[in-house]
């Protein structure tokens, strides 16, 4: 009818101008989102990197089971959801349910779980945080539905439940558990990054240089490569930082080639035209993809690859690549 017309075209106004509001920012690089979304979907690892074959099934089911780990209550609740609402659609049932609560409630449910096969195609903990914050809502809709099937009188029912969720993640030693422990691998991995400046610094290497990284703190080369990604208008700093940096170059996961300040893709040849030598900080934990990067160089028989150093602990692996 009319009326229903009116609040989804007010929903529809509203969700697109919140998109618009909280996105604004990457529409001044349309093209740089489209390619980052697109290697996302393409891509089987995180932030748009591994191989092209959108997703990984071995990590993907890895990646449940550390979820389900982290938040065992996460798809307790799920499946709660879905039989709340499968017990729903039988008829004697279906009648002593708001069918607005049993929409909303199938609403959140399937963005749930097209949510989490999101996460666990690219996993980080942190990812979970908008997810985690839906499932309280998801709580009220579940007790509300029960309570009309079964309690449609009784609101102590109602109360009880919600203390019990409340003393649940109040006092759940689970929930202390995995807090403390994730405190202490967030400390160890903090530390480790720490101990790979060191590593590097300790080393003193310099350009002509090609540096193969997981994370941006490594060097300061890295970090100021991912600022300028992620600015707008960031060709205003590449002279400064060609002349901060000269000859210094980036490898690419999701493109597999290498990349100078003015992310211009990059022929191997062509930085050796400018270089008889360089040095080669290669920083992943994947030995296949480390390998990739080493097969770029390994071609070429007229220059000779000498490890110089390395720390297979912090997965960090230092060449010198000169000509002969």
């Amino acid at each position: 009818n009319y009326s229903t017309k009116i609040i989804i075209a007010t929903f529809l106004i509203i969700l697109i101008s919140a998109f618009y509001i909280f996105t604004f920012p990457l529409f001044i690089k349309t093209k740089a989102f489209y390619r980052w979304i697109k290697s996302l979907i393409i891509h089987s690892g995180n932030y748009g990197t591994g191989e092209s074959n959108i997703i990984d099934l071995n990590h993907f089911v890895c990646n449940l089971k550390e979820i389900n780990h982290l938040l065992p209550f996460f798809f307790i609740t799920l499946i709660v959801s879905v039989m709340v609402i499968l017990l729903s659609q039988i008829n004697y049932f279906h009648k002593k349910v708001d069918n607005k609560y049993l929409k909303v409630l199938m609403g959140v449910t399937l963005v749930m779980i097209l949510s989490i096969i999101l996460i666990a195609k690219h996993y980080a903990s942190h990812y979970l945080i908008p997810v985690l914050m839906i499932i309280i809502f998801e709580y009220f809709l579940i007790i509300q539905i029960i309570k009309m099937i079964f309690f449609p009188s009784n609101k102590l029912i109602e109360v009880v439940c919600y203390l019990f969720i409340i003393a649940f993640f109040a006092f759940s030693h689970v929930s202390f558990q995995q807090y403390a422990e994730h405190n202490k691998d967030r400390q160890k991995k903090n530390a480790l990054k720490v101990e790979i400046v060191r590593f590097i610094e300790y080393n003193k290497i310099y350009s002509p240089l090609i540096i193969g990284s997981d994370g941006w703190n490594a060097k300061q080369e890295l970090g100021l490569w991912f600022g300028k990604v992620m600015t707008p208008k960031s060709n205003f700093f590449t002279s400064v930082l060609n002349d901060l940096y000269p000859n210094t170059y980036f490898y690419k996961e999701s493109w597999d080639c290498f990349i100078d300040w003015s992310n211009n893709r990059l022929d191997l040849k062509n930085i050796l035209k400018k270089n008889d030598q360089l040095k080669i900080i290669i920083i992943k934990e994947d030995e296949v993809i480390r390998n990739k990067i080493l097969d770029h160089f390994r071609s070429r028989k007229e220059y000779i690859l000498k490890l110089l150093n390395s720390n297979e602990l912090l997965n960090v692996y230092i060449y010198n690549y000169i000509k002969i």
